[in-house]
């Protein structure tokens, strides 16, 4: 049971681009986003039940660090769909504000719940 840490930040000062990072999550382990850009970012999660019964289809604004409130963490730890299954994949989306763009990722943002 650990906490995982997904950075959003800046690609590049030059680019108008964020890039949030790929995880892998471990059954029963907290996820916690940390929003490293200047300006809000907002973390949609379409998906049911990944973190308990009361994460379905969430969506949570992150202040930037200036404010000192840039992290939000989902409580209740991971878990699989299907317990014995293959590692599930799980895509969601991160506005920035900063750019006005969607997040990219490695391709698309993902939680991975082996």
């Amino acid at each position: 049971m650990a906490v995982v840490t997904i950075r959003i930040s800046r690609w590049k000062p030059t680019q108008s681009v964020c890039l949030v990072e790929t995880a892998t999550v471990n059954p029963a382990d907290t996820v916690t986003w940390q929003n490293d850009t200047a300006d809000d970012v907002i973390v949609f999660f379409p998906h049911d039940d990944v973190f308990g019964a009361g994460s379905r289809h969430f969506h949570k604004t992150i202040q930037p660090p200036a404010s000192g409130h840039n992290t939000y963490a989902h409580a209740g730890g991971a878990q699989k769909k299907n317990a014995g299954g293959p590692p599930e994949h799980y895509q969601y989306v991160v506005f920035c504000k900063e750019t006005m763009t969607f997040a990219i990722g490695g391709s698309e943002p993902e939680i991975i719940v082996p």
